[in-house]
């Protein structure tokens, strides 16, 4: 067994050799020619061409929410866990057909709740992303 993986090092490591220096042949006829690469970019988790509707998954619908909105025409919904402002402002545009002004987000941590009819059993109650959405005077978003 040993034989087998010596020989294919072996093997690799003249492949590897030749490739260098038919690159270094290449390099020095090619001196003229420069190639600036270009920056790399911080991947998202999220692709460029994202689907909207999977960044906001609903409105969240409470208390807090109601007197926000009343107060500071702002708009709060649950979003998808890895999104950033800028999607979330796309999505609101695309969907809602309204312009952000502000755009703040918080995380909501995962809770340990009881398991209701019994004594010992505990839960967990998933975690999450929201956003609070405030507009300009006189715009509005209207939930159906």
């Amino acid at each position: 067994m040993a034989l087998f993986s010596r020989k294919k090092k072996e093997e690799v490591k003249k492949e590897d050799s030749k490739k260098k220096v038919s690159s270094k042949k290449s390099a020095s006829k090619d001196k003229k020619e420069v190639k600036i690469s270009e920056p790399a970019q911080k991947e998202s988790k999220i692709p460029l061409a994202f689907d909207v509707t999977k960044i906001i998954k609903n409105p969240r619908v409470s208390e807090k929410g109601a007197v926000v909105a009343e107060d500071a025409n702002a708009y709060v919904f649950d979003v998808y866990k890895n999104a950033n402002k800028n999607q979330i402002k796309l999505a609101i545009e695309k969907i809602y057909k309204v312009v952000p002004v502000k755009i703040n987000i918080t995380k909501i941590q995962s809770k340990k709740v009881r398991v209701r009819g019994t004594n010992k059993k505990t839960g967990i109650k998933s975690g999450g992303k929201k956003a609070f959405v405030y507009l300009k005077k006189g715009e509005k978003i209207e939930f159906i």
